[in-house]
Parts: C-alpha cells; structure tokens; sequence
C-alpha cells in the first residue's frame, strides 16, 4: 500500500523513495540471464525497476553465502524422500542453507 509514481517516471515509489532492487546471477547461466531478463520485462510493466548484476560463480556464491543480496535465483535437486529442513526452516536462516531468509510466522 502506498506505491504510486509520484514523478512521472514509470517507476513505482513511496516517501521518494523507487522501488526498484538489484537481481544478482551467475555470469555464466543462460538460463539465469533470460529469466531475469523477462522478470525485469514484466516488473517494468507495473512500475518496478529491477537492476541485473552477473556475477562469476565464485563471487555469487560468497555473496548468497553472506547474504548480500536483494534477491537471486537458486535451484534445488531433491530426491522423493529427502527432507527440506535445511533449506526452508527458519533455524536454518542465519548460517544454514535457508539463503532467502524464509520465516513462517
């Protein structure tokens, strides 16, 4: 709530404040650069301003290790029977590999 454009520009904002934020990849995904090209197509249609940043691997990693992103694209492979705990729960937030941060409260 709150989120208009207030100055023309196209780009929603709120206090002055855009709303815009950067989506970090791996430098070397297809796949990842045409997914954010089209989530950056799509997100400009409602006003938001999405900034790409292509890392190489080693960077993206540390940086998604150390949570110094706005937000990213991440793939899990699980078998049938494998258990999502590390990845989703919110104990697993702070050092685990719950790298977005998920809390369910």
């Amino acid at each position: 709530a709150g989120w208009t454009d207030h100055d023309g520009d196209r780009i929603l904002d709120k206090d002055g404040v855009p709303f815009e934020f950067e989506f970090v990849i791996s430098a070397g995904s297809k796949f990842a650069e045409q997914l954010a090209t089209i989530l950056q197509e799509n997100l400009k249609q409602v006003g938001i301003k999405m900034r790409i940043r292509k890392l190489e691997w080693a960077v993206f990693i540390q940086k998604i290790d150390a949570r110094e992103f706005d937000a990213c694209t991440l793939g899990w492979s699980l078998g049938w029977d494998s258990d999502p705990f590390q990845v989703w729960h919110s104990s697993q937030v702070d050092k685990g590999s719950n790298f977005v941060g998920f809390v369910n409260e």
